[in-house]
C-alpha cells in the first residue's frame, strides 16, 4: 500500500471513530440528578390531589408521579421511532386501594407506550402497570410487582405487544408516559405513585454509525497485516 492510501485510511478510521462510536454517547438519556423534569410533558386528569416532580427514592434522584383519588398525573415525552432501537428505564409502580364498607376504589401506575403516525394519529399503546385489580389493566397491558425493575426492550418488541406490525411504515413516533391514576368509591380514595429514572433512548441510526466504525477498524486490521 503506498503512503497515500495510507492515508486515506487513516483519515476514514479516524473519521469512522470520531461521528461513530462516541456518538452513542449522545442518545438521550434522563437521570433526573439535576432535579427537575426539564423537557417532560406534564399532563393531569382533574380530580383528587397529585403532583409529579423529582425526588430522592431508593437511593436515587428519580422522576415520580404520585395521585390520590379520582384522576391522574402523567409525565410523558416523544421520540423517533427506530424499531432496533432499545427504549431503557428504571421504573418502581405503586398502587393501594380505598375501601369503605365492602366496596373499593382501584388504582394503577407504571408507563403507556404509544405509537403515532407523522401526525400524530394513534395506532396503539403497550402497558406495563402495577394494579389494584385486573379489569383496571388496559388492553395490551401486562401486570406488573411492586419492585423496581430495570425494563430494557427494542421499540419494535413494545409496538409488537401493542399489537402491532413493527415494521408498520406508519409508526413515525414514539411517546413514553409514565402515570398514576386512582379513584374515588363513597369518599374512599384509591392512590398510586410511579417512580422512573435513567430513560435513555438512542437516536435513529447511532447503532448502525457504531457497526460502521467497526467495520472500518477491521478493514484497517486486515490491510496491515496484509502488509506484514
Amino acid at each position: 500500500m503506498n503512503d497515500l492510501h495510507k492515508l486515506m485510511l487513516s483519515v476514514l478510521i479516524a473519521a469512522s471513530t470520531a461521528f461513530a462510536l462516541p456518538n452513542s454517547a449522545f442518545a438521550f438519556i434522563d437521570d433526573f440528578e439535576d432535579g427537575n423534569t426539564n423537557g417532560w410533558l406534564e399532563t393531569t386528569i382533574a380530580g383528587g390531589v397529585g403532583a409529579c416532580g423529582v425526588e430522592s427514592h431508593n437511593g436515587s434522584q428519580m422522576a415520580f408521579c404520585n395521585q390520590l383519588g379520582s384522576g391522574q398525573h402523567a409525565l410523558s415525552m416523544d421520540f423517533n421511532y427506530s424499531p432496533a432501537e432499545i427504549l431503557s428505564f428504571d421504573m418502581q409502580a405503586l398502587a393501594a386501594i380505598g375501601c369503605h364498607l365492602q366496596a373499593c376504589a382501584h388504582a394503577r401506575s407504571g408507563v403507556a407506550v404509544s405509537f403515532l403516525t407523522q401526525f400524530n394519529i394513534p395506532l396503539g399503546t403497550a402497558g406495563l402497570y402495577r394494579v389494584t385489580d385486573l379489569s383496571w389493566l388496559p388492553a395490551n397491558s401486562n401486570a406488573i410487582d411492586d419492585v423496581q425493575h430495570n425494563y430494557h426492550a427494542t421499540m419494535a418488541s413494545f409496538a409488537e405487544l401493542a399489537g402491532l406490525d413493527p415494521a408498520n411504515s406508519a409508526i413515525a413516533k414514539l411517546s413514553i408516559s409514565f402515570q398514576s391514576t386512582a379513584s374515588t368509591f363513597l369518599n374512599a380514595p384509591s392512590s398510586a405513585s410511579v417512580w422512573f429514572d435513567n430513560v435513555s433512548v438512542p437516536e435513529p441510526g447511532t447503532s448502525a454509525l457504531a457497526l460502521a466504525g467497526l467495520a472500518m477498524f477491521a478493514v484497517g486490521g486486515r490491510l496491515r497485516r496484509s502488509e506484514s
